[in-house]
């Protein structure tokens, strides 16, 4: 278990479930504001080591806050640069793995428009998520 350091007050797993269980724009934004209590947004740089990963997660989900309250374009951009920073990462970290290529190869066809992109990049995400947890 990572520990607490790059993830808002009170956890990340609890922020991240009221961003996504929320149903009005005020209630999102009530989730975004708790994952903005993360201390290390306070500082220049970001987390080292471990830390840097809950850190960057706890980033995606600010920008998928943003994705259904504030700027949908925007956020959807960046809850992907984030996953793909992660992905990434992870992929250096544990070599042999190829997440995210894997995860553009899926989404590549994803056409011009915003309505084409989510479904694709949320199905890729989902497929990446299974494919893990059987290896």
């Amino acid at each position: 278990m990572l520990s607490n350091q790059g993830q808002p007050l009170g956890g990340l797993m609890p922020a991240a479930e009221k961003v996504r269980s929320s149903e009005t724009v005020v209630e999102v934004d009530r989730g975004r504001h708790v994952l903005f209590s993360m201390p290390e947004l306070a500082d220049e740089d970001e987390p080292d080591g471990m830390a840097w990963f809950p850190y960057r997660v706890t980033v995606a989900w600010i920008y998928a806050a943003d994705c259904k309250c504030t700027a949908p374009g925007d956020g959807v951009v960046n809850t992907f640069k984030c996953v793909l920073d992660i992905l990434d990462a992870a992929d250096e970290a544990l070599g042999g793995t190829r997440r995210a290529e894997d995860l553009t190869a899926r989404i590549e066809d994803g056409g011009n428009s915003l309505s084409q992109l989510r479904p694709k990049i949320s199905d890729a995400i989902r497929r990446l998520s299974r494919e893990g947890s059987q290896r």
